[in-house]
């Protein structure tokens, strides 16, 4: 990564993109990689046998790479004139629900909520909102840029015109798709949460004011008046 870097014009504005996959994505266990058999003796479980072993595993030793990226990176001083985005490409679900570790089962807040970690330069004074919540659908085809218009960064840091925003607020219905598994549409008139699922014809309803972690479904066979909700909310798409 750092010899790639040091080719570099340190004088132009350029958007570098490193990837860093310790197994090459799912199913994160593959000992012929010399990213994983250079730890594989220190990994938290010697012999994982399940998906959420090898993806702890796989998380460790992206942790590994990480801090020493980091520690490179403020060493040399590449934090003073660059700012810093970690992210992944899309979002991985991390078991709050029994069993779920695989992003294409269900449609759960947190099957749809990406990790990231966004540091500016230390000599730049870009403008950066912290602790502040954006009620909006944002699409994940494009995270980064999504990221740091969330975030309201003025700095022109990112070659991206038009950022992603792809609805309305939550004072109103917006729609988001889980194509995988069963295909489940989801529809939002917060705090209500509706997941319809295609396939049972059921539909699951929560309360995200007063059930974030959505461990209260209530669950029913799809009515008229679902069709009709769902319909309604799908003609402001």
């Amino acid at each position: 990564i750092f010899e790639y870097l040091e080719t570099l014009d340190k004088k132009q504005k350029l958007f570098v993109f490193i990837s860093l996959g310790t197994a090459n994505h799912f199913p994160f266990y593959d000992e012929s990689k010399p990213e994983y058999a250079r730890y594989k003796d220190i990994v938290p479980i010697k012999q994982p046998e399940s998906i959420r072993e090898t993806l702890i595993n796989s998380t460790f030793i992206q942790d590994i790479y990480l801090g020493q990226f980091w520690d490179k990176f403020i060493r040399e001083g590449y934090l003073n004139n660059s700012h810093l985005l970690i992210t992944s490409d899309h979002s991985w679900p991390i078991g709050l629900h029994p069993y779920n570790v695989f992003n294409e089962h269900e449609a759960w807040q947190e099957n749809l909520v990406s990790p990231a970690v966004y540091i500016p330069s230390q000599l730049s004074d870009t403008a950066v909102s912290t602790n502040a919540t954006d009620k909006h659908l944002f699409s994940q085809i494009d995270i980064s840029a999504t990221i740091l218009d969330i975030a309201k960064v003025r700095e022109k840091i990112y070659p991206v015109d038009s950022m992603l925003r792809v609805s309305q607020d939550l004072s109103q219905c917006v729609i988001s798709v889980q194509p995988y598994g069963e295909g489940q549409v989801v529809a939002i008139y917060y705090p209500q949460k509706y997941i319809f699922k295609i396939r049972k014809n059921q539909v699951v309803e929560y309360d995200l004011e007063k059930d974030p972690y959505e461990q209260r479904p209530i669950s029913r066979d799809v009515s008229n008046s679902d069709i009709e909700y769902l319909g309604s909310c799908l003609e402001n798409v």
